[in-house]
């Protein structure tokens, strides 16, 4: 970041640094993900504090320290207000946006997953039921990342998903024959219908108004993103014990 820059960036995550400021990883249409400080955050009454919470939708100036960039001014965007007065809304963007995290790249700008994140999260706010958004967005956010499992045809030989239910390996890359299903030590049964909803919902533009097994597709999905990212996701794993699968 060059000094003064202005971004346009949503709020992932942030920790507690030092007495009172906070540290903050924003995706930026700019940018792509940053590492900024919001100096004096944590004490009251400070106008950098609602803009340093996971969520916020800001644009940021910026100027360049010695070691990193911190906030000089920031302006609130129009965001997602409603996405906090609900738990489920609440848990499942949380969820999403941890996924975010942890694969954007510091300092690579990629519009396509900034715009995605922002419809992603508009669409959990305003859908009637918020967990079929969150599959249909975390789908999307696989296959910018280019690790879109498949569903219904065997990673190994193509064979078309015909048993039920069925096994599907991370390390695989999606569904596996039973025939082959024993070369994968992380293999994990699912049902068929699962599986052909994930696959379906794959294919979509905007997520759907109904899928079935909503929160069954959500258990499915968070072992490949262990995979990928290597990593606890704990946002996730608490949007999913409150699912009611």
């Amino acid at each position: 970041m060059s000094t003064d820059t202005t971004l346009t960036g949503l709020v992932l995550r942030r920790w507690d640094q030092g007495e009172s400021d906070r540290r903050l990883s924003v995706l930026t249409r700019e940018r792509g993900r940053v590492l900024i400080t919001a100096k004096g955050a944590r004490k009251g009454g400070s106008r950098l504090a609602s803009v340093s919470e996971p969520l916020a939708l800001a644009t940021f100036q910026v100027s360049e320290g010695k070691r990193s960039g911190f906030i000089t001014q920031a302006q609130t965007l129009p965001g997602f207000r409603g996405l906090r007065q609900d738990y489920e809304r609440l848990a499942v963007a949380l969820a999403h946006v941890e996924l975010v995290a942890s694969i954007a790249q510091l300092g690579d700008a990629d519009e396509d997953v900034f715009a995605a994140t922002i419809h992603a999260l508009k669409a959990i706010e305003n859908h009637e039921l918020p967990v079929v958004v969150g599959v249909w967005a975390q789908l999307q956010l696989m296959n910018l990342e280019g690790i879109l499992p498949g569903w219904t045809t065997c990673a190994l030989d193509e064979t078309e998903l015909n048993e039920d239910p069925a096994w599907v390996s991370p390390m695989a890359g999606g569904y596996v024959s039973p025939g082959h299903s024993s070369e994968f030590p992380d293999r994990l049964t699912a049902p068929a219908g699962v599986l052909i909803g994930l696959s379906r919902t794959a294919e979509l533009a905007e997520p759907p108004p109904k899928l079935k097994l909503a929160g069954a597709c959500m258990q499915v999905l968070h072992p490949f993103w262990l995979h990928h990212v290597g990593r606890d996701l704990p946002a996730c794993v608490a949007m999913l014990q409150g699912l009611t699968l």
